[in-house]
């Protein structure tokens, strides 16, 4: 079983403090937005830290209502990134949780410009998810966004310009993963359930710029 550390390392300098389970953090003309998946307790999905220590749901209380479809509000947001463009990438994973079927037209990205805090454009990725996917997280190059797909092995592959979709590596090793394990015992959907094993697959991924001496 791991351990957490016991003594605080003085060159760490705490930010913010959470009470639920937060998968993401991202910085934007000084402001701080939070992600959560909801998997501790149903609630606001994503949110703008503020100095005060308030959360305020982002970009409003309509997006993050719960229970409600696709239309205007999230599904189940797994991420955020500042794009290339200045504004927010909000990631859909289209899947109430990990290993639930897709809601038809839930997975997006789902931009919105911190001038004015208004969503500019949504992205629809229906086109390249199967029934079981779970867009996991988005990363940026020369106009094209590469999505992850935690729940059906695969990349997403998106025209930032046009917003066709197109999926490849489907299947490929290269984006399989295994069992996810806590603990040293793998992980099983909850009752009344199947007791299957969860698997996750492609969960990171990174773009690397060419270096000149290759």
């Amino acid at each position: 079983m791991s351990t957490l550390p016991t003594e605080e390392d003085p060159r760490l300098t705490p930010v913010l403090t959470e009470d639920r389970v937060c998968t993401g953090v991202t910085t934007l003309r000084d402001r701080i937005f939070l992600s959560y998946p909801s998997a501790d307790r149903p609630g606001v999905q994503v949110a703008e830290a503020l100095p005060d220590g308030r959360r305020d749901p982002y970009p409003n209380a309509a997006w993050n209502r719960a229970g409600q479809g696709p239309d205007g509000a999230f599904v189940n947001v797994n991420g955020l990134r500042a794009g290339p463009d200045g504004r927010l990438w909000i990631i859909d994973a289209g899947a109430p949780q990990l290993g639930a079927r897709q809601v038809p037209g839930g997975a997006r990205l789902i931009v919105v410009d911190p001038d004015g805090d208004r969503v500019h454009r949504v992205y629809h990725l229906d086109a390249a998810v199967h029934p079981t996917s779970h867009v996991d997280d988005v990363r940026f190059h020369d106009g094209v966004g590469y999505l992850t797909d935690a729940g059906a092995p695969g990349l997403i592959v998106l025209d930032l310009d046009s917003g066709q979709v197109r999926r490849v590596l489907d299947g490929h090793p290269s984006t399989v993963g295994g069992p996810l394990v806590a603990d040293g015992r793998p992980l099983r959907d909850p009752p009344p359930q199947v007791q299957q094993v969860q698997h996750r697959h492609g969960y990171g991924i990174s773009v690397e710029q060419p270096r000149a001496d290759r």
